[in-house]
């Protein structure tokens, strides 16, 4: 399988998918690779941190009554 791969790899040649063009917020597009990143771990900061907002003291356990039948 690998084989057919390589051979494959070698008529097609290599291809590679354009890059798409990444804007930020206000819709301007980031060329430089090093905004691109900056853009990316911001995104990520904002994403995880609004997550974080949950106080687990605001979260009432739920009452479960578990009925067993118990069979001897």
């Amino acid at each position: 399988m690998k084989q057919l791969c390589d051979i494959t790899k070698k008529v097609i040649g290599k291809c590679s998918k354009p890059e798409l063009p990444v804007k930020n917020k206000e819709s301007k597009p980031i060329t430089e690779i090093e905004e691109r990143w900056n853009m990316w771990v911001k995104h990520t900061e904002e994403l995880l941190n609004g997550q974080a907002t949950l106080n687990p003291l605001d979260i009432e356990a739920a009452h479960i009554d578990h009925h067993l039948d118990v069979v001897a």
